[in-house]
């Protein structure tokens, strides 16, 4: 009997023999559903070069599977490809795969070094659920969505690294015990978030920037907190953001300062109230923003006394 069942470059069945390390054979360009299911001898496989699709539960259960080797030219791993892998320790994922399906990684618990691929588009619900060896993650820039619970559990998870434009939801990242710290990277600003142990994924991804949860945060600039909802504020609208910048309007005019944000220092000069325009100038004279001063001094001249009660949303781009 055949090792493999192969049909019209569909590797649709391999019928287990013994083998510890498993080489798919030239010719196969997709791994179908269940194809090694459940073949708990397997200790490695190498995926021949033209695969582009490994199927549903392909690998599902291989309790011996340590490590996987893929070409270039995989795009895509369906629902529960590797799901109870629980010794798998090494897989490369190339850079063309553009989709993760869900629970397609869930409970392998020795996998710790996850390189996510440049172009991968999606990342399914439960993906890495339960993976708790797993310690950094950077999310890819083209990523546009992860589901829920993708890395649920993931108890060694200390530091996640998220663009700006991710679509998550506040469950994306639950119950991970050790996460320290989560950076968004947005257009003018890359914060980092230092997380307490109090602090829950629907603090961070529904922005509740102000939360006295959040305890700490590190990032770029000195004024982290204001950086923090200035970013928020600009890039999300968020409420919240934007009532702590302008109740902390000093902060903020500082914060455009050091970011030598001239566009958005004249938006934001009818918040600020007229007394403390002569300490504003000084601090852009100390940290040699001239254009920031010029416009600080143009303002005190032209409209001291104006109205610091305008609407906020002047300030905003």
């Amino acid at each position: 009997m055949a090792e493999f069942k192969i049909t019209d470059g569909i590797l649709e069945k391999y019928r287990e023999c013994g083998k510890k390390d498993v080489v798919i054979p030239n010719g196969v360009t997709v791994i179908a559903d269940e194809a090694f299911m459940g073949c708990t001898h397997i200790r490695s496989v190498t995926v021949s070069d033209g695969v582009k699709e490994i199927g549903k539960k392909a690998f599902d259960e291989c309790l011996a599977l340590e490590k996987v080797l893929f070409p270039d030219s995989v795009e895509k791993i369906g629902e529960s490809a590797f799901n109870w892998c629980e010794n798998l320790k090494e897989i490369n994922l190339p850079d063309n795969i553009e989709s993760i399906g869900q629970k397609a990684f869930q409970w392998c618990r020795k996998l710790n070094n996850i390189h996510l691929p440049a172009n991968l588009r999606r990342i399914g619900e439960k993906s890495f659920r339960e993976c708790d060896s797993i310690m950094e993650i950077e999310i890819p820039k083209k990523l546009k969505f992860i589901g829920q619970n993708a890395f649920e559990n993931c108890d060694k998870l200390k530091k996640i690294i998220v663009p700006d434009h991710v679509q998550m939801t506040s469950s994306a990242i639950p119950d991970c015990s050790n996460l320290k710290y989560i950076t968004i990277k947005g257009k003018k600003v890359q914060v980092t978030l230092r997380i307490s142990k109090y602090t829950t994924a629907s603090d961070i991804f529904d922005f509740i920037t102000v939360s006295e949860k959040v305890k700490e945060v590190m990032c770029i600039k000195k004024t982290g907190k204001m950086m923090l909802a200035y970013f928020l504020a600009m890039e999300y609208d968020n409420e919240k953001a934007k009532n702590y910048i302008h109740s902390n309007f000093i902060e903020t005019a500082k914060y455009l300062t050091d970011m030598d944000d001239s566009e958005n220092m004249t938006l934001f000069l009818p918040c600020i109230n007229g007394q403390y325009i002569d300490e504003l100038i000084k601090y852009a004279i100390d940290t040699k923003k001239p254009e920031i001063q010029l416009i600080l001094t143009k303002y005190k001249h032209d409209c001291f006394g104006f109205d610091s009660g305008d609407s906020f949303d002047k300030f905003l781009l």
